[in-house]
C-alpha cells in the first residue's frame, strides 16, 4: 500500500505591521494564499518558531501577548 502525503505551504500575515501581531496559516495540495491580502509564504521552521515565540510570550509576558497566533491553523 502506497501512502502519499500532501505538501503544506505555510503563510504569515502582519495585519497592522507589528512584529508581535501576526496570523499563521497553512494550505494543502498546492493551494496558495493571496499576496495582495498581505500573506507572505514562509518555511515550516519559521512558522513553528513564530508560534513557539507567541506561546512563550503568553507564558512569561501575558501583558504583551495574545495578539498573534500561538498555533498554525489551516486556511479555509
Amino acid at each position: 500500500m502506497k501512502y502519499t502525503t500532501a505538501r503544506r505551504a505555510y503563510y504569515v500575515r502582519y495585519p497592522r505591521d507589528f512584529s508581535n501581531e501576526y496570523d499563521l496559516r497553512y494550505t494543502v495540495g498546492g493551494a496558495e494564499l493571496s499576496a495582495s491580502d498581505g500573506w507572505e509564504r514562509i518555511t515550516r521552521r519559521e512558522a513553528e518558531r513564530l508560534a513557539r515565540a507567541e506561546r512563550e510570550r503568553r507564558r512569561w509576558e501575558p501583558e504583551r501577548s495574545g495578539y498573534a497566533d500561538a498555533y498554525i491553523y489551516p486556511a479555509d
